[in-house]
C-alpha cells in the first residue's frame, strides 16, 4: 500500500517550509538593513543611504513568503486526496486567509484586529496539527511506527509552543 499523492503533497509542503524559512531570513536581513539606514540617517545625514540592496532583500522576502504560501496550498491539496486530515488542514489554511483579509479590512478596529489575529494564529496551529495527524495516519497504515512516534513528539512540541505564544 502506497500513497503517491500524499507523498508528493508532503514533499511540496516540506519545500514550502524551506521557502518560509528563507523568507524569514531575508525579512530579518531587511529589518537589520533598515536599522542601519536609520542609524546612518540620524547620525550622518549627509551620507547616502543604502536603500536599493535592502529593498531587493525585502522583495525577496515577500517572494519567498508568497511562494511558501502557494506551495503549502498545492501540497496540502495534493495530499488531501488520500487522507481527511489534509482536507481539514486545507480548510484551516483557507479560513485563516479569510480571517487575515477581514483583519486587514478592519485594521482600524482594535477589537476586530485582535480577534482575527488570534483566530488566524489558531487556524495556522490547526493546519499544522492536521498535517502532522495526516502524516501519522499514513505512517501507521504503512506500519512505520517510528514516524508515528516522531509525529507524536512534533504534535506535543507544537502544542507547547502554541500555548507559550
Amino acid at each position: 500500500m502506497t500513497f503517491p499523492k500524499a507523498e508528493r503533497g508532503i514533499k511540496i509542503v516540506f519545500l514550502a517550509q524551506i521557502s518560509f524559512m528563507l523568507a524569514s531570513v531575508f525579512s530579518t536581513a531587511s529589518a537589520i538593513g533598515n536599522m542601519i539606514n536609520y542609524y546612518i540617517y540620524i547620525n550622518f545625514p549627509e551620507e547616502e543611504l543604502l536603500l536599493a540592496p535592502f529593498l531587493i532583500i525585502a522583495i525577496l522576502a515577500v517572494i519567498f513568503l508568497l511562494a511558501g504560501f502557494a506551495l503549502t496550498i498545492i501540497g496540502v491539496l495534493k495530499a488531501s486526496g488520500e487522507n481527511e486530515n489534509f482536507k481539514v488542514a486545507l480548510y484551516s489554511i483557507l479560513f485563516g486567509v479569510a480571517l487575515s483579509i477581514i483583519g486587514m479590512i478592519w485594521s482600524g478596529d482594535n477589537a476586530v484586529g485582535t480577534i482575527t489575529g488570534l483566530l488566524t494564529t489558531l487556524t495556522s496551529f490547526l493546519a499544522i496539527i492536521y498535517v502532522i495527524q495526516g502524516i501519522r495516519s499514513l505512517s501507521l497504515k504503512l506500519d512505520k511506527k517510528e514516524m508515528d512516534q516522531t509525529g507524536s513528539r512534533l504534535y506535543t512540541l507544537f502544542s507547547v509552543f502554541y500555548v507559550i505564544e
